[in-house]
């Protein structure tokens, strides 16, 4: 890896090529040790001038890096389900668990800021759609894939508080799952639902304290559909952001 490195910073240096790294577990064989190392190495990559696309299924790894890159502000931090490469035209990614948290900090810690307001709202609701879109693909549960070409939230919510009303199998009788559906964030006429079919019509409405009365329905939601995703980490440059 170390002599990898080397050799695309001499001939970035000497001919001014190959700014673009893709790099798939590059921390699969690595001890701990290494791993980490890694991990903190690899937004130096984009410092000396690197676009970097990094895949991993190791979250520890991810999180490293992640945390690492978060510091210099160059980093864009998405997940993608295992399947949802299989029938669908292109790979979809959504946001990782961590960068919706992140957005959340932000909001908590930025008082009375509509503009960090609205991305939390509005980074919730694409990462709720997302993971419902994942619990519906075609290769995971093909008798269950929503009938729609282009499902959005409440077709999502509606299918599956459909079939947790006859589960046909033990995943739509999980706890998990049928606690998604019936919270009382997600009802009909809930100011947390309105909120989020707010954030994906009208963004730029939503104020302050639309999501400050939320909050804790929106922490809440997003727990039960953290789904076991593979990561796709981008380091970006700070000229390309």
């Amino acid at each position: 890896m170390g002599f990898f490195f080397a050799f695309w910073e001499h001939v970035l240096n000497v001919r001014g090529g190959l700014e673009l790294l893709m790099l798939d577990d590059p921390q699969e064989l690595l001890d701990d040790d290494n791993r980490d190392r890694l991990a903190h190495a690899l937004p130096e990559l984009a410092d000396a001038g690197a676009q970097v696309i990094v895949t991993t299924h190791d979250r520890l790894f991810a999180r490293i890096a992640v945390e690492e890159a978060r510091k210099k502000g160059k980093i864009e931090h998405r997940s993608v389900h295992p399947v949802n490469h299989g029938g669908r035209g292109t790979v979809e990614t959504a946001p990782a668990i961590e960068l919706l948290d992140q957005k959340r900090a932000d909001f908590e810690s930025h008082k009375d800021d509509a503009e960090k307001a609205q991305d939390y709202a509005s980074e919730a609701r694409v990462f709720i759609e997302a993971r419902l879109a994942d619990l519906f693909d075609d290769p995971a549960y093909p008798a269950y894939s929503a009938p729609s070409n282009a499902p959005a939230f409440s077709d999502h919510l509606f299918r599956l508080r459909g079939l947790i009303s006859l589960p046909p199998n033990k995943l739509f009788r999980s706890a998990l799952v049928t606690n998604f559906c019936k919270d009382p964030a997600l009802a009909e006429g809930s100011p947390c639902l309105a909120l989020l079919n707010k954030a994906h019509h009208k963004k730029a409405a939503i104020t302050y304290n639309d999501v400050f009365v939320v909050r804790d329905d929106l922490f809440r939601t997003r727990v039960p559909l953290n789904l076991r995703s593979g990561v796709l980490i981008l380091f970006k440059t700070l000229q390309r952001l």
